[in-house]
């Protein structure tokens, strides 16, 4: 949407309006072809787990990356939208992927393991590698949330 320099908003453009009618006719078809809210399936909530991750991302485009700080949750959320599909990620790309110094990261990470909401494994031929997912707990523990969330934005 526009947004003047000042800081101020414009009154929205006919283009605006037209790429909005359009974004909501997407929305409400995906809507009738799944079967949302409640029941989602494990692979759309991590979809839409992904998109807000992408979209915490997105802010850094507009905003500087110095006034939002959730490693934690940035994490949790990336591990999840992997979960679905089975994909594995290591600490470090975690780290890269959060946003964050890979130090921030492995502390934070470390702090997600003590709390039991991720577990570290060892990748199977190299010894220098270190995958990160989810406790089965957290998996249990985000599906809920995110059927709860899609509830709430999709009544």
């Amino acid at each position: 949407m526009a947004f003047d320099g000042g800081g101020g908003r414009r009154g929205l453009s006919p283009h605006d309006i037209q790429d909005a009618r359009r974004l909501l006719g997407k929305v409400l078809d995906r809507l009738e072809d799944c079967s949302w809210p409640g029941g989602q399936a494990r692979s759309e909530r991590a979809h839409f787990a992904g998109r807000v991750y992408r979209s915490r991302r997105l802010r850094n485009k507009y905003f500087p990356e110095n006034l939002f700080a959730d490693a934690a949750w940035d994490i949790l959320l990336l591990l999840y939208s992997l979960e679905a599909d089975g994909k594995k990620i290591s600490v470090s790309a975690v780290c890269g992927s959060a946003g964050v110094p890979e130090s921030t990261g492995h502390r934070w990470i470390e702090r997600l393991e003590h709390a039991g909401l991720v577990v570290r494994e060892k990748h199977p031929s190299d010894r220098r590698v270190n995958w990160v997912r989810l406790s089965n707990e957290t998996v249990d523990r985000m599906d809920s949330y995110f059927e709860d969330m899609l509830e709430s934005y999709f009544p």
